[in-house]
């Protein structure tokens, strides 16, 4: 079976490591090259929130059923695909983990890794109606910061390092993972680091590239296009 790679699109989103689309949306677009509903890998992180309906989300070969509320999580190098049949409504956050290090290297806050994003557990979490409300509220936050002429990209991480916290607390028996700040920040100038140096190796004059991209305005959506395909 051939599963076609799907990288995020940073001509698209004008060099931003974050983007945020109407779920709807995907089913409204025309397809040349490869639908969504089919398996596919991709190589950034991907949260969904449904706001209303229900289904089943296909994450690594396995069918996860989900429902109003419900937040879906993908790994970046996981396969899933979506089901379009059941037309739910809701919002995709697509993130690289290049903006996840920059949440790391500038936040001041109490540091975590995403355990909603760990293998090991069921990468769909049921929200109570609170917390709904919230992830909504917080959602809506970071598309009207982006849209902005002048978006701030700390404003941005804070929002998501609330909504990432808040999920966090819903899983308790986890909280074994939470790295201290001094450790996240270190951690994040090791991969910044690893980033540059891999990058001055890869470039032929031997100049690092830019490490860490700044946060830009742009709303738009995945392009979806196949980098090259897999065999599983």
């Amino acid at each position: 079976m051939q599963i076609p790679t799907i990288g995020f699109d940073h001509k698209k989103t004008n060099q931003a490591e974050l983007e945020i689309f109407d779920l709807e949306s995907l089913y409204q677009r025309e397809y040349k090259d490869h639908s969504p509903q089919r398996p596919h890998r991709i190589t950034f992180f991907m949260m969904v929130y449904i706001e209303r309906g229900s289904g089943t989300h296909m994450v690594d070969f396995k069918s996860y059923p989900f429902e109003s509320g419900s937040l879906v999580f993908v790994r970046r190098e996981q396969v899933h695909c979506f089901d379009f049949a059941s037309q739910s409504v809701g919002k995709v956050v697509i993130f690289t983990q290049e903006f996840l290090d920059q949440v790391h290297a500038n936040m001041r806050l109490p540091n975590y890794t995403p355990t909603h994003l760990n293998q090991s557990r069921s990468p769909v979490l049921a929200l109570d109606s609170d917390t709904c409300l919230s992830a909504k509220r917080i959602i809506d936050e970071v598309l009207k910061e982006i849209s902005r002429d002048n978006a701030d990209p700390l404003v941005v991480m804070y929002l998501f390092s609330a909504f990432a916290l808040m999920l966090h607390r819903l899983r308790p028996e986890e909280r074994r993972d939470k790295l201290s700040q001094e450790q996240s920040v270190k951690l994040a100038r090791f991969l910044i680091f690893y980033k540059a140096t891999m990058n001055a190796r890869a470039t032929p004059t031997g100049m690092p590239r830019r490490s860490v991209r700044l946060i830009k305005h742009s709303i738009r959506s995945a392009s979806w296009q196949r980098i090259s395909p897999q065999s599983r």
